[in-house]
């Protein structure tokens, strides 16, 4: 996985949480 992936899975993670 590259950063840039790592980071878009992050921004989703943090979405689906608010």
């Amino acid at each position: 996985m590259s950063e840039i992936e790592t980071w878009g899975f992050g921004v989703l993670l943090a979405s689906r949480e608010k």
